[in-house]
């Protein structure tokens, strides 16, 4: 590649600017300062044309694999989610499986209460007998 030939962009950074306004999905729109760089230099000419060419060979490819697939139906939409997204549980369903467990939990909590008291109560029965 050349360096700086009538212009004072060098050919490493014409080439990352190509870069970043081809990724830049806006179709290549280059600086005035890299425009001048493509007149003067031939590499980079070829570079861009490359870029250009490929760019419009994408957006047809595009353009045309969307005239052929087409746009999913309401139908199609509807089952895709449904497979992919666990149906919602119903209320009465969570209701019905919190009460049992609701029941458990507050009896568990009262055996550990009654253990709790019971194990106090024969603390306070031995430091009393001791004495």
């Amino acid at each position: 590649m050349n360096e700086n030939r009538d212009s004072s962009l060098d050919c490493t950074r014409f080439l990352a600017l190509l870069e970043e306004a081809w990724v830049g999905a806006n179709g290549v729109e280059l600086s005035p300062e890299a425009s001048g760089h493509i007149d003067s230099c031939p590499e980079c000419r070829g570079a861009a044309q490359s870029v250009q060419n490929i760019d419009s060979s994408l957006r047809q490819g595009f353009a045309e694999l969307g005239d052929w697939v087409g746009p999913p139906s309401p139908a199609r939409m509807e089952e895709t989610l449904r497979l992919i997204c666990p149906p919602a549980i119903d209320a009465d369903v969570i209701r019905r499986m919190r009460r049992p467990l609701r029941l458990l939990f507050w009896s568990l909590f009262f055996a550990f209460t009654l253990l709790g008291c019971f194990a106090l109560a024969v603390a306070v029965l031995k430091v009393a007998a001791g004495h």
